[in-house]
């Protein structure tokens, strides 16, 4: 809640901040995985790498912070994005939309 309301009232200052933590916490994910030479996934059944990585708060906040991000986006920008996208013809908005569906699967 509180990166929400700095991101209401001082939106450049709450997206940096946003990034900065994104950034942070990407980097102690990889210096975690490089020092302990982890593998790249943990889909093979290791439970002491899950336990390494996964479980504190920090490796986990990303999601979370760029959901925030994404819904702020949306509230601030949404409306111009869907005007601007209706004034499109559905064949250019089917090949914009295409490549994100693809990369989404």
């Amino acid at each position: 809640p509180l990166l929400v309301v700095i991101l209401y009232k001082k939106p450049i200052i709450g997206v940096s901040i946003i990034l900065g933590v994104v950034t942070s916490s990407s980097v102690a994910a990889a210096s975690i995985t490089a020092s302990l030479n982890l593998g790249p996934t943990m889909l093979l059944g290791n439970e002491a790498n899950y336990i390494l990585l996964y479980r504190v708060p920090w490796i986990r906040i990303v999601a979370f912070l760029i959901g925030i991000l994404g819904g702020w986006f949306y509230w601030t920008f949404g409306d111009n994005i869907i005007t601007k996208i209706r004034t499109v013809n559905a064949m250019n908005r089917f090949k914009l939309a295409a490549p994100m569906w693809i990369v989404t699967v």
